[in-house]
């Protein structure tokens, strides 16, 4: 993924009830050309709105591809920004990490985006993300 480059993962379409969170888990490795110490790749949440003639945050499509304006992208969805993290000037450094998305509503996508001045890796097995539905529990007082 380029430096200021996005990408979109496929939609999630699901039926109500949904998860209350969901809990992601990433791995992005940069590159072999030093990133910009202190700059970040950041992750978007993309809800569709279940419509017939579906909409989506940014104007994405409902599959996994390339987000063709980052930079707008991230302008007109700030609000949906789930999760940033900064690097260091290191080459082909692994970051991993969690985050917890809210009401994520029945369709829904994650986007990344990457700020750190060089391109990611360009090894598919150098990334990944993975999400686990959490449902809310209520228990009674003892």
């Amino acid at each position: 993924l380029a430096d200021g480059a996005g990408r979109v993962s496929a939609q999630v379409a699901g039926t109500s009830p949904v998860a209350g969170k969901l809990q992601v888990f990433y791995k992005i490795t940069t590159g072999g050309s030093a990133p910009t110490a202190g700059t970040s790749v950041s992750f978007f949440l993309v809800r569709g709105d279940d419509h017939e003639t579906e909409h989506r945050d940014g104007g994405v499509g409902a599959t996994d591809s390339a987000v063709a304006d980052a930079e707008n992208f991230k302008l007109a969805n700030a609000g949906n920004l789930v999760h940033a993290f900064a690097v260091t000037n290191a080459t082909a450094k692994a970051y991993q990490g969690s985050f917890i998305i809210e009401n994520q509503g029945t369709d829904w996508q994650i986007a990344v985006i990457n700020n750190i001045g060089q391109a990611l890796s360009s090894t598919a097995g150098d990334h990944w993300l993975r999400v686990r539905g959490v449902s809310d529990e209520i228990q009674d007082e003892v």
